[in-house]
């Protein structure tokens, strides 16, 4: 298609789990404040603030993405999700556990 997908936290979730991934509940819940440590370089980020490779971002879930899909690479993590972004830039295929869309994410909207 060639079109650019972002699956945000159950929309990440799902894309792993459709793909071939999988997803388990996490032994720890996050909700509120947390840090992604972001773990590569990816268009996903540019344009963004990234204060010593890490992102302040809002987290609110109970699930995690445990094994990423065939393609894609783990482009941030945080204590609680190893994979709290993720990306197949080969299809523009992009996920991201915490809510870039609301305003307590750091630039969010």
């Amino acid at each position: 298609m060639g079109v650019p997908i972002l699956g945000i936290c159950y929309g990440m979730q799902t894309m792993a789990e459709q793909l071939g991934g999988h997803v388990r509940s996490s032994a720890h819940r996050e909700f509120g404040y947390a840090e992604v440590s972001v773990q590569t370089s990816n268009r996903l980020f540019s344009g963004i603030e990234v204060s010593e490779d890490s992102l302040q971002v809002w987290m609110s879930h109970g699930d995690r993405v445990e094994a990423l899909p065939e393609g894609f690479a783990i482009i941030g993590k945080s204590d609680s999700s190893p994979a709290a972004a993720m990306a197949n830039d080969e299809k523009l295929f992009f996920g991201l556990q915490f809510h870039p869309e609301v305003t307590h994410t750091n630039k969010g909207q």
